[in-house]
């Protein structure tokens, strides 16, 4: 079955970003994220779950370190697919391409191993990252968890 597919260029809000806090049967060990990439004047929502939340969180923390927060500093050109909600659709990222120098993309890549093989944790660098109680669309935790299972 074919899926809408989305390409956005533009820049991830730094100060965005929104881990969710859920239990879902599948995703337990999984991060789940909400962020903003602003493509002119609109800031388009963005879910990513698993590796790619990881990576995400790590571009966005070492790139935070770097400009103070500033938003609008972490270009990106995101490719997702559109998961249908009711009357509208939500972006849940597939792949990500960063433009950005080569120090961040360093040290970015140094902590996504770190955090990927369990030897640190979010809470260990201080990463600000607001938790929230908020559920995902169940559109797009079913695409989620037909995706882990692949």
């Amino acid at each position: 079955m074919p899926f809408a597919t989305i390409r956005i260029d533009g820049s991830i809000v730094l100060h965005s970003l929104r881990v969710l806090n859920t239990n879902t049967p599948g995703l337990e060990g999984d991060a789940l994220l909400l962020f903003m990439v602003r493509a002119g004047i609109q800031d388009h929502p963005i879910w990513a779950y698993g590796r790619l939340a990881i990576v995400i969180l790590s571009y966005v923390h070492v790139a935070r370190q770097t400009t103070g927060d500033l938003s609008g500093l972490l270009e990106v050109s995101l490719n997702g697919q559109l998961v249908s909600a009711g009357r509208f659709s939500n972006v849940l990222a597939k792949s990500i391409q960063w433009h950005t120098g080569s120090s961040v993309r360093k040290i970015s890549e140094e902590m996504i191993a770190r955090l990927m093989s369990g030897r640190i944790n979010p809470d260990a660098l201080g990463v600000r990252v607001q938790s929230v109680e908020l559920e995902p669309p169940a559109a797009v935790l079913q695409e989620a968890l037909k995706k882990k299972r692949m």
